[in-house]
């Protein structure tokens, strides 16, 4: 039991990772909502190991832990613009 979450963990960060290339290399703003109910919007700067460096729209950069990540997403506006 213990291979298989640890495989759907590192598939998990594959994929998130690519996700935050992908962000990254586009300059696309994200929305980052994690486990302990904060969210966090804005760029990502670097994307190293298990975490990423976020340019916080309000609190500048700052670390993120993949593993404290519970939804991340393209940012909206609230009035639906980019």
């Amino acid at each position: 039991m213990i291979g298989n979450d640890t495989n759907e963990t590192l598939d998990g960060n594959k994929i998130l990772r690519e996700q935050l290339q992908f962000y990254k290399k586009n300059s696309i703003r994200v929305h980052i909502e994690k486990k302990n109910g904060f969210f966090h919007n804005g760029y990502i700067l670097e994307v190293e190991g298990d975490l990423l460096i976020l340019d916080d729209k309000k609190l500048g950069a700052m670390p993120i832990h993949f593993i404290e990540i519970k939804i991340l997403e393209k940012y909206l506006e609230k009035n639906g613009s980019i």
